[in-house]
């Protein structure tokens, strides 16, 4: 399925989030240690090599975060970095129980 999508657009898109990437962290410096307010729910797969890699699982597990995102919660399934494909079922039950908890009017 993703092989016959990219032949029609290609992959342009998914690389220029890379290509921005200083771009985006000079845009973003005025707001460096701004806090996120709203709530929040991070759902990661504890294999995901961009959660294994450069302390990012002790930023995102230990007080760190936190302090950028008073209201976060951390959820860690087994699995990659695709985990919305490896586990469709828990994900889903993730983010309707992260919107029912909303209060959205």
């Amino acid at each position: 399925v993703y092989a016959d999508k990219y032949q029609e657009s290609g992959f342009t898109g998914a690389f220029n989030f890379y290509r921005a990437m200083d771009l985006n962290w000079e845009l973003l410096a005025a707001r460096e240690g701004t806090k996120v307010t709203i709530a929040m729910k991070f759902i990661v797969g504890d294999k995901d090599i961009g959660f294994e890699s450069n302390g990012t699982r002790e930023y995102i597990t230990r007080d760190v975060f936190k302090r950028y995102i008073p209201n976060l919660e951390v959820v860690i399934l087994d699995g990659h970095h695709f985990i919305q494909q490896e586990r469709a079922q828990e994900v889903s039950n993730e983010t309707l129980s992260f919107a029912s908890f909303q209060d959205i009017e």
